[in-house]
């Protein structure tokens, strides 16, 4: 058909991300880039940085997670340590 414009590619790059195929949407943005009038130049950088602050967002939850694990791992040893000690000591 050759239809080859900004809107078409921001729209598969934006299909692409909401179907975890990361690697596509990096380059469907990189060609609405290239392709870009200053018309739609504006809604291409608005939806890279839609992407760019929901991909930061997971990053930070997977952070707290990964610390509230951490967290949680090491309040479990240290309350089996304490009961242990108690324990040991009564017995």
């Amino acid at each position: 058909m050759g239809v080859n414009n900004a809107e078409l590619y921001n729209n598969i790059g934006l299909c692409c991300f909401y179907a975890q195929q990361y690697d596509m949407t990096f380059n469907c943005f990189m060609r609405a880039l290239a392709v870009a009038t200053d018309d739609n130049l504006a809604d291409v950088w608005y939806n890279i940085g839609h992407v760019a602050l929901v991909i930061l967002r997971a990053m930070h939850l997977l952070t707290v997670l990964h610390i509230n694990y951490t967290v949680s791992q090491k309040t479990t040893l240290m309350l089996h340590t304490i009961t242990s000690m108690h324990v040991n000591r009564f017995c």
